[in-house]
C-alpha cells in the first residue's frame, strides 16, 4: 500500500503543476480531451468506472511522470542494498548487502538528460504524432531508465492510474486570473 500513499501525496503536486504550466500549452483542456477520447473509444463509456493504461492516456502519463520527476517523495535519496559486490579499482569493494543511497534529486535535475530541468514540461515524456492531434509516449512507464529514479518499476507504476481514473479527473481546473478585469468563472 506504500505505492498508493505515495500516489495520493503526488496528486496535489500534479494539480499545482497543471495550473502553473505555460498557458499556451492549454494542458488542462488537452487532458480533458484525451480522457473524453479514451472514454468514447472504450467498451465501458461510463467515465466513473472506466480504467485505462498509460498507452491510452500518453499526455496524462507524461504529466504524472514529470510531476514525480520534480516532486517525487525520494527527492534527496533513493535507498537500496547492493545485490552483488561492487569493486572500485583495486582498493575499494562495496560488499553485497551494503546499503547505498542515490541522489535522485540531482539525477532528475541534470540538464544533460532533462533540458530546462527545473521547469515542469507536461510533454517531456510524450510527443505529438505527425499530421495528427494525438500524442504517444516516448518511452513506456514500466521500462527501466537510469535517469528516471521514481518508484522503480513494477506494480507501483499503475497506482497513480488507479487513483486518477478518468472518473476522478473528470472535473475542470480553471486558472483564474486576478486583476481589474477578472471575472469569476461561470
Amino acid at each position: 500500500m506504500a505505492g498508493v500513499g505515495s500516489a495520493l501525496q503526488s496528486i496535489p503536486a500534479l494539480i499545482l503543476n497543471l495550473l502553473s504550466a505555460d498557458a499556451s500549452a492549454n494542458i488542462v483542456q488537452l487532458l480533458l480531451d484525451e480522457v473524453r477520447t479514451a472514454v468514447s473509444s472504450s467498451k465501458n463509456t461510463d467515465i466513473a468506472s472506466a480504467v485505462f493504461t498509460a498507452d491510452r492516456l500518453p499526455v496524462l502519463d507524461s504529466c504524472l511522470r514529470e510531476t514525480l520527476r520534480l516532486h517525487g517523495l525520494d527527492l534527496l535519496t533513493m535507498k537500496r542494498r547492493l545485490m552483488a559486490d561492487i569493486k572500485f579499482g583495486d582498493t575499494l569493494t562495496l560488499p553485497k548487502g551494503c546499503p547505498i543511497a542515490i541522489a535522485s534529486y540531482t539525477v532528475h535535475r541534470d540538464e544533460t538528460h532533462y533540458p530546462n530541468a527545473e521547469i515542469f514540461d507536461p510533454f517531456r515524456f510524450c510527443e505529438k504524432i505527425p499530421n495528427s492531434n494525438s500524442y504517444k509516449s516516448t518511452r513506456p512507464s514500466y521500462e527501466p531508465d537510469e535517469h528516471y529514479l521514481v518508484f522503480g518499476i513494477g506494480h507501483h507504476v499503475s497506482h497513480l492510474y488507479v487513483v486518477l481514473t478518468p472518473g476522478n479527473i473528470a472535473f475542470e481546473l480553471r486558472a483564474i486570473s486576478v486583476g481589474e478585469d477578472s471575472q469569476e468563472p461561470s
